[in-house]
This record gives C-alpha cells, structure tokens and sequence, in this order.
C-alpha cells in the first residue's frame, strides 16, 4: 500500500527501460529457448543508458567496477565480545540459510536428474568455498537456486557447464568491467 502512496514519484525512464528488459526476456525465451534474451536485454539496456545517459534522469546505475581478481590476504579479525556477541545471531542465521538453500537445491536437481548426492561433499565443498571467501574478502557462498536454474534452464548438466560459466565470469572480472558503470 504504501508503494501507491509514492507513486507519483516513479521515474518513469527506470520504468521503462524495466518494462523494456522484461518484454526482451519473454519475447525471446517464447520466440526461441537458444535466443540468450537475457543477455541481449543487459547489453541494450547498458547501450540505452550510456547513449541517453539515464544516470542523469535519475535512473541509478551501477557504477564503476573494480576489475580483476580478489586480494587473497588474511581476514583482519578484531576480537572485540560486543561485537562477537552483536554479529552472532547474523552469522548462525546465514549459516542456516546458507546450508539449508544449499542442501534442498542439491536435493531438488539430484532428484530432477536421478543422481546420487553425497551430503557430505556438498558440505565439504561449501565450506572450503566459504573458506576461499574468507581470504578474499568476497561474499559467502551458497548452492544458489536462481544461479542453478539458470544454468539448467541453458541446458547445462554436467560439471562442464558450471566450469564454463566461472571461466566467462573470470573473463569478465579481467577483460569487461569497463562494460558495467551505466548499466541500470
């Protein structure tokens, strides 16, 4: 309800380049499924945006993006109790989240696929992952749904695909975050 209160203070560019984004995604994934709309919506979007510098009109953009890699380094650990204390209750319930998201998408594709899942690597592997986080100051890491879908909705099924997709990220991370200041 209360978004209707602010209605009158809807950008009306963000507006439309949203509206644009979504009939790009659902004309092309109904035209074709090996149309990649997404992909098409984000680099038209980043071109309308640089070209009209929507920035201007308020549209809020992503900015600059620091490319490369993470700085591997140890954590600077402060063992401060009120903060231990004050961050706790944080840190266990990421850690259900994180594990039970994790577990169940696991679960979900090993059923879908008639695989054998082992737990106890899923675990193992998430936790060395977080470990990796940890050392390089980036976010925690899950067993994402939506990244998995996304991946199973291209038709990746083997271990290749997800070897694939973090090879086009690195890319990215090294060669194009030129790309991504006006994206919207």
């Amino acid at each position: 309800m209360e978004g209707l209160q602010h209605i009158d203070q809807t950008n009306l560019y963000a507006l439309a380049i949203s509206g644009a984004v979504l009939v790009v995604v659902v004309g092309f994934r109904k035209l074709s499924k090996k149309i990649p709309g997404a992909l098409i919506a984000v680099i038209g979007a980043v071109v309308v945006s640089s070209v009209c510098n929507l920035a201007d009109s308020g549209v809020q953009v992503l900015g600059a993006v620091p490319s490369g890699l993470p700085e591997i380094s140890l954590p600077d650990i402060r063992l401060d109790k009120s903060l231990i204390l004050e961050l706790l209750p944080t840190g266990f319930a990421l850690f259900v989240v994180i594990t039970a998201q994790s577990a169940a998408t696991a679960r979900a594709y090993a059923v879908r696929y008639h695989e054998r899942l082992s737990e106890n690597m899923d675990l193992l592997g998430l936790g060395l992952a977080n470990i990796g986080a940890a050392f390089s100051a980036t976010f925690v890491v899950n067993g994402s749904p939506t990244k998995t879908q996304m991946v199973d909705s291209e038709g990746g099924r083997s271990q290749l695909s997800q070897i694939t997709t973090s090879l086009i990220v690195l890319i990215v991370l090294l060669l194009r975050t030129k790309c991504f200041p006006d994206l919207p």
